[in-house]
């Protein structure tokens, strides 16, 4: 999933839709829960559906805590610090469209890889397992475990 080293910019409606979902339920949550089924559009089933089982355990409240927590999160004075072996992985097809926030990391961490795959959307460790994997295993082996 995308990550950053300063505060997201988000859809206007990020926030809100969250609150409405959990304070209105009904059409609200419905349509919270349409985003989230799309946000997993290349999670295969039945994990895509184990997914969408959890979204409606934690609830859109516990996801608008976490973008809020997310959001107030900036390291940009001290990324550059990083020395470990650093490598991102992302989506291309992410159906979120967040901005390339990994760019700006890779720009500041000196040896840092960026990972893209396609057919690959908001979960690249579930859409795209082996890829995946196979990074992480070729990072261990960079590192000497």
């Amino acid at each position: 999933m995308t990550v950053a080293i300063r505060p997201k910019t988000r859809q206007p409606n990020a926030y809100q839709m969250r609150l409405d979902a959990a304070d209105k339920g009904g059409e609200a949550y419905d349509r919270w829960l349409e985003y989230q089924e799309h946000a997993l559009m290349f999670v295969e089933s039945p994990l895509k559906e184990q997914l969408l089982e959890r979204h409606k355990q934690v609830g859109p409240m516990s996801q608008y805590r976490d973008l809020v927590t997310i959001d107030q999160f900036d390291v940009r004075d001290r990324i550059a610090e990083l020395k470990a072996p650093l490598l991102l992985i992302r989506g291309n097809d992410d159906p979120t469209s967040p901005p390339q926030y990994e760019e700006e990391i890779i720009a500041e961490v000196p040896g840092a890889r960026l990972l893209r795959l396609d057919q690959a959307g908001h979960f690249p460790m579930a859409e795209r397992p082996a890829d995946v994997n196979a990074a992480i295993e070729e990072l261990l082996a960079q590192i000497g475990r």
